[in-house]
């Protein structure tokens, strides 16, 4: 699943087919670098790709969004230019931010496993929820239980 997911792996990793997934449709029905560019750009910015991930290799994510590789080189290159990945050959690409940004979202700030680069626990608020007030859960699960056997006989959404 992709939209509005932050992407944290064990391995620091982001595979062709996740990115491809987090990528708007109007940039996989016609791939252009600079396009391809923004997009990511803007996943990084606001916290989908998370900082210090490895972006998937050029070959593999031209191929998983139906792009040649030089559309994806050519986007690679602009996000290096712009400090937004840096590259090394043969340790792949890496996603940062250029000197003086900041994240967008708190998410942005939290490493994996939810701690701060300081060590200390992180809490995304971009993404908390206050709890039910009391008593309403139970209520509502009460008021719905009768009706749940004729709902289970319907197909579900119709459009």
């Amino acid at each position: 699943m992709a939209n509005g997911r932050v992407v944290h792996t064990a391995d620091r990793t982001i595979g062709s087919r996740q990115l491809a997934a987090l990528l708007p449709p109007e940039v996989l029905a016609r791939p252009g670098y600079r396009a391809l560019a923004d997009s990511v750009r803007t996943l990084i910015l606001d916290g989908r790709i998370a900082l210090h991930v490895r972006l998937p290799a050029e070959r593999e994510l031209a191929e998983a969004v139906g792009a040649s590789r030089a559309t994806v080189t050519g986007a690679y290159d602009l996000l290096r230019g712009s400090g937004y990945v840096r590259s090394r050959r043969g340790s792949g690409t890496w996603t940062e931010l250029p000197d003086g940004h900041g994240p967008v979202g708190a998410h942005a700030l939290v490493g994996a496993g939810g701690y701060s680069a300081d060590g200390d626990p992180g809490i995304d608020l971009a993404i908390a929820a206050m709890g039910a007030p009391e008593g309403s859960l139970a209520d509502a699960l009460a008021r719905a239980a009768p009706k749940l056997p004729a709902l289970t006989r319907t197909p579900g959404y119709h459009p």
